[in-house]
Parts: C-alpha cells; sequence; structure tokens
C-alpha cells in the first residue's frame, strides 16, 4: 500500500517543528519508524543516537526499537540485491543497526532517569538510588500521610482544628485525611508543585469586598449564569420547532412563548444584582390542556417531548434562582468562611509532601514524579540542557496528546530554536488519561496555532484509516460529527478531523450489508443491566460463529471464518461486568479471558497463601487461622471445628483451641490434624527468622499447597495465581520494608487500597478466546468484531461534588461552612470549578467513546439497556450528557441514524434465539415451556410441584391442542436416538437389518487398572481409554508440519501432559503410529490446510430437533471435527472400533453421521459436502454420504 501525500509530508520534512495529528487507524507508528529511517539513509551525520525518541510505555518502546531494526534490515537487503550495491550507504546502516541497541528510544520516565544518572550530584542523590514501584508508593503515602496527621494533632493549630470540623465524616477525620493525597497528586503534576499549590489558592486571596466586585472570578460568575440563561433559548427553540411539525400541540405555544419572552427579558440585564432581581419576578407558566383522545401516536410523542422541555426549562430556572440566592457580599462572606478551612487543609498537603519526601530519601528510592521533577531541575542549568541539546538533532514524541506540563517543560529545555527540531505526533480525540494528569489542551494549542503551510511550526494531519471497513468509518464520522465539538471538548470534528476510509483490502460489502455497525438495546425485565447484555454479546457471538461470519485476516491475507479470538468487548468499567460475562459466556460454552485490574486478591489460592503468612506471623488472628486450619491443608472440617469449640471452650481464641485439641481432644483423628497444624506454624515461624518471604511461600507451595491446586479446576491459572504473588514477595525483598510481618502488611495495605493488578496472564494473543476488557486497556489494539457494551452507564461525577474539588485552570474550589450558624453550601470558585470539571469530564468520555468505536476493524455493535424510545425526542446540551446514550442521541434525525442500524432485544428474545435452530416448527414455543419446566422438575423431589415458568417467559406459551407424551424424554443424544429406534422394531417384531446394529457392540467394557496394580510399560486399559486419548489428540493437534513422525506425536503428547491438558493415562494410551498415520493421510492434510485458514472446527457441541410420535424431542451430540470449503461442509468422524470391514462402520454409524450433518447444516447455513468416518484400525477414509 502505497504512502498518502500528508503520510510523505510528515516523512520528508525537516528543519522545522512538526505536530503530526494521526486519527485511530492512520498508520502512525509506520510513519514515525519511516521517517526515522528516512532521516538516518539521507544524512550520514544523523545517527540513530543521536536522536531521542520517547514513548508512552515500555512495550510501545520496545515494538518501537524492533520495529525500526526491522526496517534498517529490510533497506540493507534491498540495498544488497541492487544490482550495483551502494557499499557506503551499506555500512552505514549496518553501523545504524548496531547503535539502535543502545539508542534513547524509550518512555519519557526512561530519559529522566537516564539525565539524574549522569547528574545525580545537581539534585543531591545517592548514585545507588532505586525507583520505587507503585505499591511501595502507596504504601509510604500511607505512612506519610499517618505521620502529618499525627504531627498536626499534636500541634492542635485552630485553622486545622476548623478543618477538621468542615471536611471530616459524622464519626472520625477519615474525610479530611482521604483529601490529602488525592490533592498532592492533583499539585505534583505540575513542574512546580510548591508554587502551583499557592497559585491554586489564589480564588480564596480576596483583601477586600470591593476587590471581590472587580475580580475575574466574580466575573466569571455571572458569565456562568448569563450562560445557562441563554442555553435556555437553545431549549425553547427545539420546543416551537415540535410544535410547528405537530399542530395537534399548538395549544402549548403560549406557554413556551411566555418562557421564551422571560429569558429575553432577563438576558437584558447583564449585571449580577439586575439578573437577580429579574429571575426572582420569573412566573410559572402552565399548558392549555389537550385532549389525548385527539392526539395519535406522533402527537403523544410530541406532547412527551415539549413536557419535558418546558420541565426542563422550569429545572433550569430554579438552579438560576438558587445560583443568585445570595447577595455579592454574602457571596463573598462565604469564600472568606472557606479560606481558613481550606488553607489549613493545603498546608496540611505541604507539610505531607515534605515527609513524604523525606521517607524516600531516608530509603534512597525516587519515584516517577520525582523522575520528572529531578530531570527539570537539573536540566534547568544552562550548560547542561546545552549539551543534551547538541546531542540531539532531533526529538520526537509519540503520543503526545497524553503529555502533562512537568513533560512539556521537559522538552522545551532540550529542544533546539531556530530551526525547531521536535516531532510530537499524536491525536487529540484519543486523550483519555487525565486521572494521570493528562493534558489536551497542550496539544490543542498547537493544533490551532501551528500552520499547515511551510514555517517554523507545521502541522500535518493523517485522516486517512487503514484499520477499519468504511461501514465502521461511517459511523464513527455520524456521531462524532454530532458530538465532538469545540465547547464540549476543545476540538471540533470537521472535515480535518474526519476519518476517510483508506483501506483497500477488504471485499465490497453484499446488498445486505451484514458488516453495518449497530446499536442493539436491551429492554431488561429480571436480568441485571450487565447479564442482559452478556447475553446479547453471547448470543450475537455464537450466531456469527455458526454462520461463518466472514472477516479478513491481515496476517493470512485471506478471508476466513470468524473465530471467538476475532472478538473483543469493551466496557468503560469492569465493575459488574467481569462477574456477569463469566457466567453468562461459560454457560455458553464461549471460552472468555477477562483483562482487567480486580480478581486476584478473591481468588481461593491466594487468599489461602495469604492466610498462612498472616497464621504464621500472628496465629492469634481467628479469621486467618480459620482459612488455613480449614482449608486442604489443615484439612479441619465444620464438624471437625464444632467438636473441638465444645471441647476447649468458646472463650478461648482459635490457636488455642487447637492447642488444646492437639493435647486433649477425644477424637485421635482431630488431635493428629491439629498437631499437623502447630508443626507446619512452628515450622515456617522458626524459617521466618532466617528465610526471605518468597522462600516461604515457595516451601509452602512445593511442600503443603501446591498437589491440592493442581487438583482443582483451572489450575493453570491458580498456579499462575501463585507464582504471580511469588514474584510479589520477590518485589517486596526489594522494597524498604522487611520481614514477614512487613509483607502481611504489605499485602493488606495493598487489598485496603485496590491495588489489584488483577489475575495472572496465562492467554496468548493468539488463544481462541473472547476478550473482556475496559476502553483504556484497549487504546492501540483492534480487533475484527468488537462490542461496545454500557451505553446506559453514568458517567462519573465525583470531581464535580465533594467538599473540595481542584481544577488545572482554576485552582481550588470549597464549600463554606458557618460552624456557628450549622449552616453549608458552595462557594462561587468551586461553583465555577464544578461547572468546569463537568464540562472536563463529559469531553473525555466524548474521546473514551471514540476509542471504543475506532477498535473495530470490521463490525461494530453497541449494546446498551434502556427504553425502546432511548434516542426519541429532543436532545439536551452535549455538556449535560450523563451517559453514551445521551451522546448518540445528538446523532439522531427524525429518521433514524444513516449510517448504524437500531434493535431492541427482550430477555423472552434471548431465550426464545437460543431453542430457534432446534425449533422451528410449530408449537416451539410449548417445547419451550416444556423443557424449561422438565429441567426445573429435576431439581425438585420426586413427589415435589414443578414451580411455574418465570413470568418473562410466560407469554410465549400459546394453547397447544395436544397432550405431552409423558414417556417421551425432551432431549436424547444420537445414540440413544438410535437405540430407541432399534427398540421400537423389536417391540413391532419387525427383523433388524445390518444397519440397524446399535452405535457399540454389546462387548465386555475394558476393565480399568489402578496405577499400583499395573505391570511395567502396562497402560491404564485397551479400547476405551484409546479411543479418548486419539480423540484428545486430534482435538488439541496444532497442525504445525506437513510431515508428521511418531516422536513428534508423544512430543506434542508430552507437552499436553506438562501443561495439565492431557492426564498420564491419555498419553500412555496413545498409538503413536496410527496418529502420524492419519496426519499425513489426505484428510488429515485436507483439515491441516483448514487450520491455517481458520475453517477447521473440532469437538463441536450441538442440538437439534427431530419429530417423534408428532413430537418435537432435543437430539445433542458432539462432532468430533467439520471443516469448511468453497464446496460445503466436511464432516469427520474418529472411530477406534476393532472392526475388519468398513461395511460394519458404515451401518453401525451412517445414521449418526446424518444426524450430524443436519445439524451442521441447520446451524451454519451451509450444503454438507461429504460425510466420512476415519477409522484407526481401517487406517482409512469411508464416505457415508
Amino acid at each position: 500500500m502505497g504512502l498518502t501525500e500528508n503520510q510523505k509530508l510528515a516523512i520528508d520534512i525537516r528543519d522545522c517543528n512538526v505536530l503530526v495529528s494521526a486519527a485511530a487507524g492512520s498508520g502512525k507508528t509506520s510513519v514515525l519508524v519511516a521517517r526515522i529511517l528516512n532521516r538516518i539513509i539521507s544524512d550520514e551525520q544523523a545517527d540513530i543516537d543521536r536522536m531521542l525518541i520517547m514513548t508512552f510505555t515500555k512495550a510501545a518502546a520496545a515494538e518501537l526499537r524492533s520495529r525500526i531494526r526491522d526496517a534498517i534490515e529490510d533497506e540493507i537487503k534491498r540495498l544488497v540485491n541492487e544490482a550495483v550495491p551502494d557499499t557506503e550507504k551499506i555500512e552505514h546502516l549496518r553501523k545504524q543497526g548496531m547503535l539502535a541497541g543502545n539508542a534513547l528510544i524509550t518512555t519519557i520516565h526512561g530519559f529522566c532517569k537516564n539525565v539524574i544518572n549522569d547528574h545525580f550530584e545537581k539534585v543531591s542523590l545517592d548514585p545507588n538510588f532505586r525507583v520505587a514501584d507503585e505499591n511501595e508508593c502507596k504504601l509510604m503515602m500511607q505512612d506519610a500521610l499517618d505521620r502529618c496527621m499525627e504531627n498536626a494533632y499534636e500541634k492542635a493549630d485552630p485553622a486545622f482544628l476548623e478543618a477538621v470540623e468542615c471536611f471530616s465524616k459524622a464519626k472520625n477525620d477519615k474525610g479530611l485525611a482521604e483529601l490529602i493525597i488525592p490533592i498532592y497528586r492533583f499539585v505534583i503534576a505540575s513542574p512546580d508543585p510548591a508554587g502551583y499549590l499557592e497559585e491554586c489558592r489564589e480564588s480564596y486571596n480576596i483583601g477586600s469586598y470591593e476587590e471581590f466586585e472587580r475580580s475575574p472570578l466574580f466575573e466569571s460568575y455571572v458569565n456562568h449564569i448569563i450562560r445557562k440563561i441563554t442555553g435556555l433559548k437553545h431549549i425553547t427553540q427545539q420546543a416551537f420547532s415540535i410544535i410547528d411539525e405537530n399542530s395537534v400541540i399548538e395549544p402549548y405555544r403560549e406557554c413556551i412563548s411566555a418562557y421564551d419572552e422571560e429569558i429575553d427579558a432577563i438576558l437584558k440585564n447583564t449585571g449580577y444584582e439586575a439578573l437577580r432581581e429579574r429571575l426572582r419576578t420569573v412566573g410559572n407558566p402552565s399548558f392549555k390542556s389537550i385532549r389525548s383522545k385527539d392526539l395519535d401516536e406522533t402527537g403523544e410523542k410530541a406532547k412527551k417531548a415539549v413536557t419535558g422541555l418546558r420541565d426542563e426549562i422550569k429545572n433550569t430556572i430554579g438552579e438560576l434562582k438558587e445560583l443568585t440566592a445570595f447577595a455579592p457580599k454574602t457571596l463573598y462572606e462565604h469564600i472568606q468562611i472557606a479560606k481558613v478551612p481550606l488553607f489549613a487543609v493545603t498546608d496540611l498537603v505541604a507539610d505531607f509532601a515534605a515527609i513524604f519526601e523525606e521517607m524516600k530519601r531516608q530509603q534512597n528510592v525516587i519515584d516517577f514524579n520525582d523522575m520528572e521533577h529531578m530531570a527539570v531541575k537539573i536540566l534547568q542549568d544552562p550548560d547542561i540542557a546545552e549539551i543534551y541539546r547538541q546531542q540531539f538533532i532531533e526529538i520526537y514524541v509519540d503520543e503526545y496528546q497524553d503529555s502533562n506540563m512537568t513533560q512539556e517543560v521537559l522538552v522545551s529545555l532540550i529542544c533546539r530554536h531556530d530551526p525547531g527540531n521536535v516531532f510530537q505526533v499524536g491525536d487529540v480525540k484519543q486523550s483519555i488519561y487525565s486521572f494521570r494528569h493528562a493534558r489536551p489542551d497542550l496539544f490543542l494549542s498547537k493544533y490551532t496555532t501551528y500552520s499547515d503551510e511551510p514555517g517554523p511550526d507545521r502541522r500535518i494531519l493523517l485522516n486517512d484509516n487503514f484499520r477499519s471497513r468504511k461501514e465502521v468509518i461511517n459511523a464513527v464520522n455520524e456521531v462524532f460529527s454530532a458530538i465532538m465539538k469545540e465547547e464540549a471538548g476543545g476540538i471540533e470534528y470537521d472535515e480535518a478531523a474526519r476519518l476517510n476510509h483508506g483501506a483497500t483490502f477488504y471485499e465490497d460489502s453484499p446488498k445486505e450489508d451484514p458488516y453495518r455497525t449497530e446499536i442493539v438495546i436491551g429492554l431488561a425485565d429480571e436480568l441485571s443491566s450487565e447479564e442482559l447484555a452478556a447475553n446479547i454479546a453471547a448470543n450475537r457471538i455464537q450466531d456469527m460463529i455458526r454462520s461463518g461470519y466472514r472477516i479478513y485476516d491481515k496476517a493470512k491475507k485471506i478471508i476466513r471464518p470468524v473465530s471467538y479470538r476475532d472478538f473483543a468487548i469493551l466496557v468503560r468499567s469492569m465493575k459488574k461486568y467481569d462477574q456477569a460475562f463469566r457466567d453468562v459466556f461459560a454457560g455458553a460454552g464461549i471460552p472468555l479471558f477477562v483483562t482487567g485490574r480486580e480478581g486476584y486478591f478473591g481468588t481461593v489460592e491466594v487468599q489461602t497463601v495469604l492466610a498462612f503468612l498472616a497464621s504464621v506471623d500472628n496465629p492469634l488472628c481467628d479469621i486467618e487461622l480459620a482459612t488455613l486450619a480449614g482449608g486442604p491443608v489443615g484439612g479441619l472440617s465444620d464438624e471437625d471445628m464444632a467438636v473441638i469449640t465444645s471441647e476447649a471452650g468458646k472463650d478461648k481464641c482459635l490457636y488455642d483451641r487447637i492447642r488444646f485439641a492437639a493435647e486433649a481432644s477425644a477424637d485421635i483423628t482431630i488431635q493428629e490434624k491439629c498437631r499437623r497444624m502447630l508443626d507446619l506454624l512452628n515450622r515456617y515461624k522458626v524459617m521466618s527468622t532466617y528465610t526471605p518471604v518468597s522462600g516461604i511461600i515457595s516451601d509452602f507451595i512445593d511442600r503443603y499447597y501446591g498437589d491440592f491446586v493442581r487438583c482443582m479446576g483451572k489450575q493453570e491459572q491458580r498456579m499462575a495465581n501463585l507464582a504471580l504473588l511469588l514474584s510479589k514477595a520477590e518485589d517486596y525483598g526489594r522494597t524498604s520494608f522487611k520481614g514477614l510481618y512487613g509483607f502481611v502488611r504489605y499485602m493488606d495495605q495493598i487489598r485496603k487500597y485496590e491495588i489489584d493488578d488483577g489475575e495472572a496472564g496465562v492467554v496468548g494473543e493468539n488463544d481462541d478466546v473472547v476478550r473482556l476488557m475496559t476502553m483504556h486497556a484497549s487504546k492501540g489494539l483492534e480487533f475484527p468484531v468488537c462490542f461496545v457494551a454500557g451505553l446506559e452507564k453514568k458517567r462519573n461525577t465525583q470531581d464535580e461534588s465533594g467538599k473540595i474539588i481542584w481544577n488545572t485552570k482554576l485552582g481550588f474550589g470549597a464549600d463554606f461552612v458557618d460552624t456557628n450558624r450549622r449552616i453549608t453550601g458552595s462557594t462561587i470558585p468551586k461553583m465555577i470549578a464544578g461547572e468546569e470539571n463537568r464540562r472536563d469530564s463529559v469531553a473525555e468520555e466524548i474521546r473514551v467513546l471514540y476509542v471504543a468505536m475506532t477498535r473495530a476493524r470490521e463490525k461494530l455493535i453497541m449494546i446498551g439497556v434502556g427504553r425502546e424510545d432511548v434516542f426519541e425526542g429532543p436532545t439536551a446540551d452535549i455538556e449535560k450528557s450523563m451517559t453514551y446514550f445521551d451522546m448518540i442521541k445528538h446523532a439522531y434525525k427524525n429518521d433514524g441514524f444513516t449510517h448504524i442500524d437500531v434493535s431492541t432485544v427482550t430477555e423472552t428474545d434471548l431465550v426464545q434465539g437460543r431453542f430457534a435452530e432446534e425449533m422451528e416448527k410449530e408449537g416451539s414455543s410449548d417445547r419451550i415451556l416444556a423443557l424449561l419446566r422438565q429441567e426445573e422438575a429435576d431439581i425438585q423431589s420426586d413427589k415435589g410441584e414443578v414451580k411455574d415458568v418465570p413470568p418473562y417467559l410466560a407469554h410465549v406459551q400459546e394453547e397447544y391442542p395436544y397432550p405431552l407424551n409423558p414417556e417421551l424424554r425432551m432431549k436424547l443424544s444420537v445414540s440413544e436416538l438410535k437405540h430407541r429406534a432399534i427398540e421400537e422394531k423389536r417391540s413391532r417384531g419387525e427383523a433388524l437389518t445390518d444397519n440397524d446394529e446399535p452405535l457399540f457392540g454389546e462387548t465386555e467394557p475394558d476393565k480399568y487398572i489402578p496405577i499400583f496394580a499395573r505391570q511395567e510399560g502396562q497402560t491404564a486399559t485397551g479400547g476405551t481409554f484409546y479411543g479418548t486419548a486419539f480423540h484428545r489428540i486430534m482435538e488439541l493437534w496444532e497442525y504445525a508440519s506437513e510431515d508428521v513422525t511418531s516422536d513428534e506425536v508423544m512430543s506434542f503428547a508430552g507437552k499436553m501432559h506438562d501443561s495439565h491438558r492431557m492426564d498420564s493415562d491419555q498419553v500412555s494410551a496413545i498409538r503413536p503410529d496410527d496418529v502420524a498415520f492419519f496426519l499425513n493421510s489426505p484428510l488429515g492434510q485436507q483439515m491441516r490446510t483448514a487450520k491455517e485458514a481458520g475453517r477447521l472446527f473440532r469437538e463441536q457441541p450441538f442440538v437439534i430437533g427431530v419429530e417423534e410420535s408428532k413430537e418435537m424431542i432435543l437430539v445433542q451430540g458432539i462432532v468430533d471435527a467439520y471443516f469448511i470449503d468453497d464446496d460445503g461442509i466436511t464432516v469427520v468422524d474418529y472411530k477406534t472400533d476393532r472392526v475388519d470391514h468398513e461395511d460394519v462402520l458404515v451401518n453401525r454409524y451412517r445414521e449418526q453421521l446424518e444426524y450430524y450433518g443436519k445439524a451442521l447444516a441447520q446451524i451454519t447455513g451451509r450444503n454438507i459436502k461429504d460425510l466420512v468416518i476415519y477409522s484407526t484400525r481401517l487406517r482409512k477414509s469411508i464416505s457415508v454420504a
């Protein structure tokens, strides 16, 4: 694919500062790599180690370094293969390849650390300093906070005591303490934290009332009121438009006109007092009555919409009256009341910062903020800055939209001028890290001031999207053209910002376009919104898998059916979604991997080990000791615990009860268990005096706990979680905290402050699983099919409320608390800061939604739970949006969306959809209900009554004219169905044919031989285990090579055993020659080809409906394998029967394979090309079609 003109410009431009605004999927990294390569090729002085290349994460830096090296290698190969190789250029590039290993391709913190290492004496730092990890820093902060509060109470300053009174919660000072660290994090992001802290208090440093009246603060407040009043004009105009289009509600015009005239009259006043007086006189006009019988459905909707707009006007006028309730002098007095406790809080923040700094220096550690500030301090020395300025011929900053002010200052200290040499690339529409104090306004400032024309500061736009289908791009443009506005986010989604379709490798969409973007609205009844979203996603994924939904494989450059790995589900927050999706997807048989930072400490294996450590440290902790003693290690059951309590007495702690039982319990078994428990605790208590915590954990797992974990479900994940805990213990050993007690406290604090890294990752990039992740985690990734769930979830408003809030531009806003009159309320600075924070929050949520929607390559499905008419009616100002539904509604027109299909789904629809494939005949609703009732009846006692079907399913039942056959089972396997047919023939006295041979012969079953009773070399059993083993290895085989040997088969089986995917009996039962013969056969090679194309499916369960005795029953089974080519589906069934002729297998299994074919035809909608039995005995493929 060739370069666009703007990509070429970004690569070739020289001798100026460059800002590249690179939209989603525009090839940003490729352009960056190409520019660097172009620079070192065209300029022999431009060695790569004379460039500073900074990006956002270590992973991104590593990828960038790798891609630069690959690009250099590719260019060398191209030059070598030329007719007359340019040897000088080749040598120059080989030199660059060697230099790339040590080049400064790093994160910005990596560069800062490099500066500190070279000039540590400038910041009085010991050269052996260490960078503290995030967990260690948070715990040190907590210790610093405790000391800070203790010091303040000792001093008992009146201002501090007033702050305690104003900002604490009812029973303790927790509310005040919880303000300190967040405010510290806010100010520390500034290049000059101490100066910025003082600057943020400026709004409250007003000396007199007269000064207040003339202040920019009071002027901003008046303008804030006028903006709200002006916004009411937008609402009245919406109401007039609806009335103009619906004459039946014409009587409502008079009321809206009255409000409109009042608003015009108010806006003629510009001073605060005049506005205040005029707002007092605003009345409450009412609607004239309209008879409902005179309105059709359209009229009712119009009436409802105008009523809603009238209510919004009334509510806003009420808010305006509250904003102007106080005289200006009273507003000034409120600021003075709030000033003393607010300044006391900021003094606490300064004290906290000093204590935290002292603690870090004592331990000779620094954190990431220190890196930035120390590097800035060092580089403020002009001589040192000049060294770096001369070293770097060019400075590259990737993901510039996520920079903060300190990082901006850092670059400004080392860059060149006249001409500039800073190349910054990013996309302000994807700036989603405000919680890390990212400053998108830095990008926006350059975006608006840099020129598209030649000059010292150039702006280059990359808006061609090479990632997504036009269906996705059209939907993105439709939504964000309506909601991404300059006044609601700083950037206008105009022609310069819109995405252009650049991908040329997608095939044309069919007339009935399956790739159109969708919004699915779930209508909830009994399910939670998270459960409903999970069910909707599960149903769609199953449908797309079964139908062979086609996608383009970028890696293989082919079109293939979608696999589970091609799906991603994005949510704003994992809260509640995690468990809902796990439960629903497990029930649906869909493999799911949850990417997130939650759940680790909730796992039983981690809880057990932590309980063990806490018990060793202090056995008097009853809860932890009970966890250990009552688990598999201690082996004490609930009954054992009751006996121990009864014998020892309730007045003793659990440890003393166990000690008593170890000596005097009447139950010898309990006595022995308690002795073992005490021996274990004593052993590790002694061991803890000379062994690091990681060694104690490792020994405990190896000696006592590991075998239990390996016998539990999901043992691979559980062992990985324990390995992660061991890694945390090793990290702890490198911190300033020491000893077992310290580690127990360390982990307690991590849990308390929710530093939860999520479960250990055991899923690789190519594992065939659906991925659930947050929208933030998805940034930089792409997926063929993307679900965006949670359109109905409200955004976080905590930055707009609270007793103290803060804003980057406006500083602090605090409540006033008049302790004498016992009244409290918001000051002007708080109201203005809250309003600014609300705008910033909405702008960030718009950008988060943009990131989420642009992750999709081919299909985008958005899911929300709400009302069917969620998009109908008038829209509020975009700045008032609370949900993604509210935002997207701005793109909705009278006739709907242009590029987005909207549908609704009820819980009943989901239930019916699951059975639709199997129950297509009349009476299916009754069969669903019958099945549900039977399954519920299985749970009841034999004589108990069957409960009714849940209410949300009741309406699917219609009167059914035929009574159900009580002898007819609702669900049968394929083999049971055939046995039933044979028995019916026998009961009628009919002769059986060869085709009526049972699926399984009447042979004596193989007997299992336990391990201890086997002879040397003997396996668990014969044919039964052989069949299981053959099926299992064929399910797992990776089809990595064409010519397979027996040794390869056994090597693979060994790997599967080591990863706990095959057990020892299965491995010993394998006959590698049989497996290798099949894999090298024509059928095996066909399956390998299908696997490479993503069109081989193995161990596929199915359920279909068949008619028996005029009743519909469900038949279930599992297809060993099937693969798809252009002619249709080939079904493969492995048979290990001991037979001598293929006719026996055909007669025995023809009907079974016909059911398989029927099921797959129903499920996929494709033709059945062939039905094949593969006989391991005969080593032959046998067609039965």
